[in-house]
């Protein structure tokens, strides 16, 4: 059960605009290292858009996903997925076969439904943001640790080479 404070949080996530918590998303499940669904007795929800192709709905934890299992989905309940499952298997498969991701539906039934493909270049681009945003400065070095280039893992440090003389311009 949900107290008035996470009621009230979860309220503002809901009403805020598509685009605000698209970008909410990105975030939280890079942070959480998991994307959350809605699964029933069927298997995984899915709903058709205007143009009659399959969505397939993500909410960023389990709380959102729970706000709408009702009326039809209510018999369903939140399931969380791995991040690396869904960028490496799911949103590839879901791109395959031609379906949408819907981002963080609200129970308006406002959102950002988007070609998995580029939610997954989305979600890359702030996966390296956050690594990026966790370089750490002392003084004249830098260190970048678990950086992934092309599959490889890699710790790099950058010091200057100054001397002395260098120095003295300070």
């Amino acid at each position: 059960m949900s107290t008035p404070a996470q009621a009230n949080d979860l309220f503002g996530l809901l009403s805020l605009p598509g685009e605000e918590r698209y970008t909410a998303f990105l975030a939280e499940v890079v942070e959480q290292d998991q994307v959350w669904t809605l699964k029933g007795d069927d298997g995984f929800i899915a709903f058709s858009d205007d143009e009659g192709r399959d969505c397939f709905p993500f909410w960023p934890d389990a709380a959102c996903a729970r706000a709408l299992a009702t009326d039809d989905w209510a018999d369903c309940l939140p399931v969380p997925l791995a991040l690396d499952v869904f960028m490496t298997r799911w949103l590839p498969g879901m791109a395959k076969d031609g379906r949408l991701a819907a981002v963080f539906p609200a129970p308006d039934g406002s959102g950002v439904v988007i070609e998995p493909e580029t939610l997954l270049q989305d979600l890359r681009e702030e996966i390296a943001d956050d690594k990026i945003e966790s370089i750490t400065y002392d003084n004249t070095t830098a260190k970048v640790e678990g950086v992934r280039v092309d599959q490889t893992t890699f710790t790099s440090s950058w010091l200057p080479n100054w001397n002395e003389s260098d120095l003295a311009l300070l």
